[in-house]
């Protein structure tokens, strides 16, 4: 029985193993029928790329907008594009990661590039999708004759799909597609720990160079099975190989099972009698003392309330399971009085190691050779060393430096004393220092013996920032407060030299007293000029805030710095698409770029790279930088960054204070006042300055002001250009200014101009004159005025009484004028004007 049962398996076998040569046969010709029907699809698809016109007319940007839609809408397309190789010319679906010239490393371009026939490149993860894929590319020629070749980089997992949605596999089948380098590219999900590993040296990298051969016999990965093989390809080399293999367990499952059933029924007899002595002896023996053994088992395995509680036949064993079960209780109740006083001290440590974990402060216990016995997750934050990694290690924080201080305290406590808040310095897993407060107390045992120290560690980093910051924010502000005093006073001194000096320019006779007057009158206005750069700094400059184009002005400003920059230093804009609007002075912003471009190229003398970047920013409240006056919410960030020698952190913390220069002597005014002008400037306009500088690595100094709300409005200068005449008025206007020398000025400098005029020493005088007179067409006032009622105030009253009077403000200190609130103060006239510019101003307004 047991050899018929043999033959029978050996015939079952051989029906088996043909039935699945054939299946398998069958499985690799359709998957090869499939991929041969994708590359002759892509094959006319790739013809198509090269008849685009804009290849031809080298449109890089439309070539580039056809590959988008063509990789949009072609199913299982991840990249497409054209190269002409004789040009350097190259456009793709994606942004390109290689240049043209570049292309010649890949296998499939110079595949491509040998013959007409359509190439196949291997195996790839896109460096820009990330996906896997492979390349198909094809050498064409475009309808004027240019040789160009056109590629397509076919989803990899789409392929997968495809075969998966086409193919039924038998059970424990794999399915491979490989390129010629035998690189699997794609398969069923069973081979999806190969795809992108090369079978090369492998039986499955073997057979695909084999002879004609279709059928294998192989081990894959150590295990014997059947494998098929079938060929893909447009031309006469193969470009594809399509494998199918199934174990050969897998096949013989079936006769085996066949053969074991048959053999069981063999010895189901034989075994039975056998079966049934067992049982009896097992009855009466075996099965006794087999309770009493595993009982004995978990009794040593903890569970003590196990019995045996059996009465047997056989007096011995049963003597033997009442002896059991008398100690097993005695061992219950020893052991019920041991978890009770576990339970208890797990709970203490558990409270104890949730107080230790949660704590803010670092937790760090010392043995008393001063090595690490507890280390908390605090710890880990402020000092960057994971528990594991310091645990029975000498303490790793403490400096050379500190060293001695350090075992001074240490062997202070472990004599008993506490040290409570003692500052020191301490190092970080990085190498950096960090300032810390601590209080120390010694670790006791159980008999009371001192068997370490006990450290709860603070960072002091903020604390000590928050400091140097209210110190700087003070400095400042006492030295803005200065500075704007002495600029307002100084502004009001030029305003009358101004005014006087243009009347002896235009009325005095004499040439030669008409050209000192005029050298004078351009001293007078560089003079001020340098009161606006002090205003500037101390963030009391009168702006005149609008809704700008930030890349429009940018743009605007390159243009002149190019001659200012010169042939040494390379200007570069990154400015992308869809840059917000902001609420800022566009003069004192181009004035502003113009001081950071100029730093700039003071720092590279041997010439380098200047980097003007636009960015949309949205600050939360825990990102906002030093001051913490920054409102969370939109803004624009402009970065100007160069490749010249940067600066020490030293150096960058001071970089913004007026009477410090990064300049070396002969260079610049000393004053530093580019950059103060700047910092007063963003900050005036409700914004904020960064300095990122490293010595021989380049500065970065970053801007951000507030995005615009409202819709921009017309500037003053989108209006005509005034002429040469300067214009004149008859109106009655009441001139109200503190100053007695400038109100005499400006009187004449208005008659002057046809104008009638009322004169106001302060405020009051001028609501009194409001309230008698109605034929006044416009108050010129100034902003800062003594007496209670400021320009604004004043206006405001002036509205009240006379709702169609015009108001014109005038100012050389504005005050602390934020950017919202300077919008207010609008149409101003800054301190010091000449007389053109007042008649303009005055003709604007009255006519506006």
């Amino acid at each position: 029985m047991v050899v018929l049962v043999g033959l029978n398996l050996a015939y079952e076998y051989r029906t088996a193993v043909a039935r699945a040569r054939t299946e398998l046969g069958a499985i690799a010709a359709a998957v090869a029928g499939n991929q041969a029907s994708i590359l002759a699809g892509t094959h006319d698809l790739l013809l198509g790329l090269a008849n685009r016109r804009s290849v031809d007319e080298q449109d890089l940007e439309s070539c580039a907008a056809e590959m988008v839609r063509l990789q949009e809408k072609a199913i299982g397309v991840l990249n497409a594009g054209l190269i002409q190789p004789d040009r350097g010319w190259f456009c793709s679906a994606l942004p390109a990661t290689f240049e043209a010239k570049r292309a010649s490393e890949r296998s499939w371009f110079r595949d491509a590039l040998a013959d007409d026939a359509l190439a196949v490149g291997g195996y790839q993860i896109g460096r820009v999708t990330g996906k896997p894929s492979i390349n198909i590319a094809l050498s064409a020629k475009t309808p004027k004759g240019d040789r160009v070749i056109s590629f397509v980089a076919l989803d990899l997992a789409w392929l997968q799909r495809t075969l998966l949605s086409r193919m039924e596999l038998p059970p424990d089948s794999y399915l491979l597609v490989m390129d010629r380098a035998g690189t699997v590219v794609t398969g069923s999900p069973q081979a999806s720990e190969l795809l992108g590993h090369s079978m090369e040296g492998t039986p499955l990298g073997e057979i695909i160079h084999a002879a004609a051969a279709q059928y294998f016999e192989i081990e894959s990965n150590g295990v014997p099975s059947l494998a098929a093989v079938q060929t893909v390809g447009l031309g006469a080399r193969p470009d594809l190989f399509v494998v199918v293999t199934v174990p050969l367990q897998s096949i013989t499952a079936r006769p085996l099972e066949h053969f074991y059933f048959s053999l069981t029924i063999v010895l189901a007899t034989t075994a039975l009698v056998l079966v049934l002595a067992w049982f009896i002896a097992d009855r009466g023996v075996v099965r006794p003392i087999e309770l009493i053994s595993t009982t004995a088992t978990r009794l040593g395995g903890g569970e003590t309330g196990v019995r045996v509680n059996a009465a047997y036949n056989v007096r011995e064993i049963a003597a033997l399971g009442r002896s059991f079960d008398e100690m097993a209780a005695g061992l219950e109740e020893r052991s019920a009085t041991l978890a009770a006083t576990i339970r208890e001290s797990q709970s203490a440590h558990s409270r104890l190691d949730a107080v230790i974990g949660a704590s803010p402060a670092a937790i760090i216990c010392l043995d008393r050779t001063a090595k690490v016995t507890l280390w908390n997750p605090a710890a880990e934050r402020l000092f960057g060393w994971p528990a594991e990694a310091v645990l029975g290690l000498p303490h790793p924080v403490v400096p050379p430096s500190e060293r001695e201080h350090f075992v001074t305290r240490f062997e202070r406590t472990l004599a008993g004393e506490e040290i409570i808040g003692a500052r020191a310095t301490r190092m970080k897993r990085d190498g950096t220092l960090v300032e810390v407060d601590f209080n120390s107390g010694p670790l006791l045992d159980e008999a009371g013996q001192c068997v370490g120290v006990v450290y709860v560690v603070n960072d002091l980093t903020e604390q000590i920032l928050t400091e140097r910051q209210l110190h700087q924010a003070q400095k400042m502000e006492a030295i803005g407060q200065l500075t704007g005093g002495v600029a307002h006073d100084f502004n009001n001194l030029l305003g009358v030299m101004i005014g006087n000096l243009e009347f002896i320019t235009e009325l005095s006779k004499n040439a030669e007293i008409r050209e000192f007057a005029q050298v004078a009158l351009d001293a007078g206005l560089r003079g001020g000029e340098l009161t606006r750069q002090l205003l500037a700094f101390a963030r009391r400059q009168p702006l005149q805030p609008e809704p700008i184009d930030p890349a429009e002005t940018i743009r605007t400003t390159a243009r002149m710095l190019d001659r200012t920059l010169g042939d040494r230093v390379t200007l570069r804009l990154e400015m992308p698409a869809g840059i917000w609007r902001i609420i800022a002075d566009p003069t004192q912003l181009e004035s502003a770029i113009v001081n950071l471009a100029v730093n700039a190229r003071d720092a590279m003398p041997n010439g380098g790279t200047l980097l003007i970047e636009l960015a949309n920013a949205q600050l939360a409240a825990d990102s906002i930088g030093w001051d913490g006056d920054l409102i969370p919410g939109d803004y624009v960030q402009i970065a100007v960054s160069d490749t010249g020698i940067g600066m020490t952190s030293d150096v960058a913390a001071r970089a913004f204070d007026p009477f410090f220069t990064t300049k070396g002597p002969g260079r610049g005014t000393g004053l530093g006042l580019g950059l103060s002008m700047v910092y007063g400037f963003i900050k005036q306009s409700g914004g904020q300055t960064r300095i990122y500088s490293e010595p021989d690595h380049g500065t970065t100094i970053k801007l951000w002001l507030p995005r615009a709300v409202e819709a921009a409005e017309a500037r003053a200068d989108d209006q005509p250009a005034p002429g040469n005449t300067v214009p004149r008025g008859t109106e009655t206007i009441l001139v109200v200014e503190d100053s007695a020398a400038i109100r005499s000025v400006v009187t004449l400098q208005l008659t002057n101009l046809g104008y009638r005029t009322i004169e106001a020493a302060d405020g009051h005088a001028a609501l009194d004159i409001l309230k008698q007179r109605d034929d006044i067409d416009l108050l010129f006032t100034d902003v800062m005025m003594p007496g209670g009622i400021d320009g604004h105030m004043l206006a405001r009253e002036a509205l009240a009484l006379r709702p169609g009077v015009r108001v014109l403000y005038t100012s050389g200190f504005s005050g602390d004028l934020s950017a919202e609130s300077a919008a207010f103060a609008q149409p101003l006239l800054s301190k010091p004007y000449r007389r053109r510019q007042l008649a303009e101003k005055l003709r604007e307004v009255l006519g506006g």
